[in-house]
């Protein structure tokens, strides 16, 4: 297993980032690999995680004011990935497909931070801004903008330059699943 490349995050925006007491630290959920048999997260924590695809990645959950009533709007994900060549379409920049990917990693980890695991992605939209250049280290964003319903929980995204140029936003719609259908 390759070793995180946490130099990547020492160019100054993300440094200022990671060093904001606003934010915690949290575990990257998906870089967890599953005990053999099991193969959960295998594609992000084993087969992305190479010095030309996905060098590092770190996460950050904020800690919204407390209202009454309670809500989760406002409540925010944050993940610094540090990006080789290696998914690139276009010699350069990174492929769409990708992006799509990194929409639905950070969306995911915003919906784990809060509700935990037992959940699945029922749609996912990516709209793509710019091209996004690639090696290099993009801010990825995801935020509860709307209160769940019943078991449907939406999320907002953005993948950022982490000095405002936004390459691609998304939507997410994930799913609680029901307790009679989890696996032990």
């Amino acid at each position: 297993m390759p070793k995180e490349e946490l130099a990547d995050f020492s160019i100054p925006w993300a440094q200022s980032f990671i060093n904001d007491p606003s934010w915690r630290s949290v575990p990257t959920f998906s870089r967890e690999l599953s005990p053999p048999p099991r193969t959960q997260h295998s594609f992000f924590a084993d087969t992305l995680f190479t010095p030309r695809c996905i060098r590092a990645v770190l996460s950050f959950q904020n800690s919204p004011q407390p209202t009454n009533p309670p809500s989760l709007i406002g409540s925010e994900a944050r993940m610094l990935f540090s990006l080789g060549d290696g998914m690139n379409g276009w010699s350069g920049y990174s492929h769409g497909g990708f992006i799509g990917m990194m929409i639905d990693e950070v969306t995911g980890q915003c919906v784990g931070n809060l509700f935990g695991r037992d959940i699945v992605t029922g749609e996912i939209t990516t709209r793509f801004r710019k091209r996004l250049p690639t090696p290099g280290v993009v801010l990825c964003r995801a935020w509860v903008e709307k209160e769940p319903v019943g078991r449907k929980i939406w999320i907002k995204a953005s993948i950022e330059d982490g000095e405002g140029l936004v390459y691609a936003t998304g939507e997410a719609l994930y799913i609680r699943v029901k307790e009679s259908h989890l696996k032990l």
